[in-house]
């Protein structure tokens, strides 16, 4: 992957080149992760003149939905940092999201005549079941955790997107990593497009203490990205490099310093999805079938409890009972060389007085094609009521919304945001853009199919070398589930 200059980064994000929106026709296995970081860019060379908001949309007329309302229920200020925030902004603040949506939906209202309501409420997903099992139809969509959701889902109370009139799952605002591994046969239930944004702060990464890095003289941490040597083993070893027992009490604890810094076992997972795991495939009729685990997921899993327990090198906050928050602390005290999370610790991080960087999940070897990141479970999904009362308006509201978004919130977020305000060096755009391109959705995880998922989380944060056991003990429920779920979809109109 060749370095981007910062400004011209932000022109192709906006022209809709990185993957993580772009158009893809391979098979599932093929695309999530595709784009390695995309084709390098001439400095000398001008900017191609943007689309606008406007220009983008011209494919969708000018109907005029004479002040209809569409009303979407999301999550309320009782789930905190996770509150639905991608439909609401009452006035421009000067921050670049709350003046993006707020451009995104006046331009709506205008062209159209339409209004997108943000319903926020603690009881979101009640709220949504009521108004379809009682068919008072209160919500004509709804931003729902795909966790949560996805007993909904097989219940028959989600519209199907691949029968939604008017929406074309293929054009560039929609996310074709989910769209891909996320449908069951010709079934899609969950949305995700430039309107989301949970989806991208849930997007795991690496992010690394440049004074931290210069100190210990590990050298040009990208130049290991562009070289593709970027692999879990260097990530491992120089973590090594990097654990120092600071108050010289012989014990590592929590006012040391460590190679690196993760709040959860769910970093384990993004680990092994980063290197390749898998555990679920598509047939040739597009329907999700157990894959077991390979020799790659024995060793991956062998090589994280080493680190995790037996190196002294990773700091698992989990391990002494912390809260993630403190694990936060530490790397904003410089406390760790690298520190493993989603997306959204770049805002988190953004009084940090210490210079980071941003790199991606490390490959398993310098043989893997394509770098793959996490997208953890439960970021909040566009679904749309199957007691819906007026589908030519959900089909035109999905694609509208997320093609407007494509030129102001998706922008705004990527550009302004990440680039510009959080990151702090033009390097981590490139590393943004790389990891933005190969997001991964794993329906076993998010759909919770036979507990495997966090039952590997388990097994990290226990020690327990027993990945093939428990694999075996969690077949035949693991490939239960999946029946179980493609029937139920099969059975849905």
């Amino acid at each position: 992957m060749k370095r981007y200059l910062a400004a011209l980064l932000a022109a192709v994000m906006l022209l809709g080149t990185l993957a993580g929106c772009s158009e893809s026709k391979t098979a599932p296995e093929e695309t999530s992760g595709q784009n390695t970081g995309g084709t390098p860019v001439d400095p000398s060379v001008p900017a191609v003149e943007e689309e606008t908001e406007t220009d983008i949309l011209d494919y969708l007329g000018t109907p005029d939905w004479q002040g209809m309302e569409f009303n979407v229920v999301g999550r309320g200020s009782g789930s905190g940092e996770w509150e639905m925030f991608e439909l609401n902004a009452e006035e421009e603040n000067g921050e670049p999201l709350n003046d993006a949506v707020l451009q995104r939906n006046l331009l709506l209202e205008d062209k159209y005549n339409l209004k997108i309501v943000g319903i926020k409420s603690d009881t979101y997903l009640n709220d949504f079941r009521t108004s379809v099992l009682s068919d008072t139809a209160d919500f004509a969509a709804a931003l729902l955790p795909a966790d949560q959701a996805a007993g909904s889902a097989t219940e028959g109370l989600f519209y199907n997107f691949n029968a939604l009139p008017g929406v074309d799952l293929s054009n560039i605002w929609f996310d074709q990593n989910s769209r891909d591994t996320l449908s069951v046969g010709n079934k899609l239930f969950y949305c995700y497009g430039d309107m989301n944004l949970q989806n991208l702060d849930l997007t795991w990464c690496v992010m690394f203490n440049k004074q931290l890095a210069l100190n210990h003289q590990i050298g040009d941490l990208y130049s290991l990205v562009d070289k593709n040597e970027w692999t879990i083993d260097k990530l491992f070893e120089l973590s090594s490099d990097a654990t120092i027992d600071l108050n010289g009490d012989g014990a590592y604890d929590e006012r040391d310093q460590w190679g690196m810094i993760t709040p959860y076992d769910r970093t384990s997972f993004a680990i092994m999805y980063g290197a390749g795991v898998e555990f679920v495939s598509k047939n040739a009729e597009g329907i999700p079938e157990y894959k077991p685990l390979d020799d790659r997921a024995f060793t991956v899993f062998s090589k994280i409890l080493t680190f995790y327990h037996k190196s002294k090198n990773c700091q698992n906050i989990n391990a002494l009972g912390r809260a993630w928050r403190e694990a936060e602390e530490m790397f904003m005290n410089n406390q760790g060389m690298f520190y493993v999370e989603c997306m959204q610790n770049l805002a988190r991080f953004r009084e940090m007085e210490m210079d980071f960087g941003v790199l991606p999940m490390p490959k398993y070897d310098a043989d893997q094609k394509e770098y793959r990141h996490m997208v953890c479970n439960f970021p909040a999904a566009f679904i749309i009521p199957s007691n819906c009362r007026d589908l030519d308006l959900a089909g035109f509201v999905t694609e509208a919304l997320n093609a407007s978004s494509h030129t102001t919130v998706r922008a705004a977020y990527v550009d302004k945001c990440l680039q510009y305000k959080y990151s702090r060096d033009v390097e981590s755009t490139g590393m943004i853009g790389l990891i933005l391109s190969t997001m991964y959705y794993d329906p076993t995880y998010i759909y919770g199919w036979g507990n495997l998922v966090n039952s590997i989380g388990l097994l990290v944060s226990k020690n327990y070398d027993m990945l093939a056991s428990q694999e075996k003990s969690l077949q035949s429920r693991l490939v239960k589930d999946i029946e179980t779920a493609v029937k139920a979809y099969e059975k849905l109109d």
